[in-house]
């Protein structure tokens, strides 16, 4: 963790020694659209509209959720991401409009490990089978322009998912479900440091709650069971947006989450005593992901 972090921050400290490069990007694009003929052939209409978009891609960031001032960008593409317990994926398409509205959709897709849990004895990995889990997230936020070369993005974020967390599953007929959504408030500071290079740093916090059920057949003195969690997460992300081209760009991210379990009392009994076992603990996750995006 620490070798990833100080690598971000050699990498953002060097993109900041030349920062003007991407300045000068920015206001080359803006004298230029300003300086479009009005009675041009259809032909010299269709040139400098192409002249337009690749200055517009030469000038943006590559980082989500933002654009340079007063044009769209298009986004689309998807991501991994790896954590402790758990493998996520998801596919996006985000815009950036010319007023400075941002919108992203992403379907989520996730893989929890097949790990026994203690509370259930005579169980292996083998006899572990968790469910895929799945959802959908929606973004809304504004783009505020500081500097030519600065963006903050504060957003809303709404996702629903199913099979997220809590969840677990084994051969016995065990099994912990779970339904969740989350409400979440949070904002993005980007900075174009170069014509490749925008370090970001997203923050960004909320509630989850989770309608859960389970129930524990392998146990004695176990029942069927439901209740609610509730979660209050709190999510620290360092990312760098590197331009492998004006429309294709790779975003490498670390990811830091702190949870804090509130489940109620049916939920927070043992097993063995007809609950579910979930903890009021506050647990602590770092994720390492990496975006794939294609920009127009």
């Amino acid at each position: 963790m620490f070798y990833v972090r100080l690598i971000f921050g050699v990498l953002i400290l060097f993109s900041a020694n030349i920062y003007a490069d991407g300045m000068q990007q920015a206001k080359i694009l803006e004298s230029q659209s300003l300086d479009l003929p009005l009675n041009s052939s259809a032909s010299m209409n269709q040139l400098m509209k192409k002249n337009i978009e690749s200055q517009k891609l030469t000038a943006y960031s590559g980082v989500i959720g933002t654009a340079p001032k007063s044009f769209t960008v298009s986004s689309v593409g998807g991501a991994f991401e790896i954590a402790p317990n758990n493998l996520s994926t998801y596919q996006f398409f985000s815009q950036t409009l010319a007023n400075d509205v941002y919108y992203e959709l992403r379907l989520i897709q996730r893989i929890t490990f097949d790990t026994p849990n203690p509370a259930i004895p005579g169980l292996n990995a083998s006899d572990v089978s968790n469910p895929l889990g799945y959802g959908i997230t929606g973004i809304f936020g504004y783009n505020f322009h500081p500097t030519d070369t600065a963006n903050i993005t504060p957003f809303i974020r709404l996702q629903a998912q199913k099979d997220w967390s809590p969840v677990y599953s084994d051969t016995r007929g065990d099994h912990i479900n779970s339904v969740s959504y989350v409400a979440q408030l949070g904002a993005k500071f980007s900075f174009k440091a170069t014509p490749v290079f925008a370090p970001y740093v997203t923050l960004r916090g909320g509630l989850t709650y989770s309608e859960v059920d389970g129930s524990f057949p392998g146990v004695k003195g176990a029942q069927d069971n439901t209740g609610i969690l509730n979660q209050y997460v709190f999510v620290y992300e360092i990312g760098m947006a590197t331009k492998i081209t004006k429309s294709f760009a790779v975003i490498p991210y670390t990811q830091s989450t702190s949870t804090f379990n509130y489940p109620d009392a049916e939920l927070n009994a043992s097993i063995a005593r007809g609950g579910l076992g979930l903890s009021n603990t506050v647990g602590s996750v770092q994720l390492y992901g990496l975006k794939l995006s294609y920009n127009w």
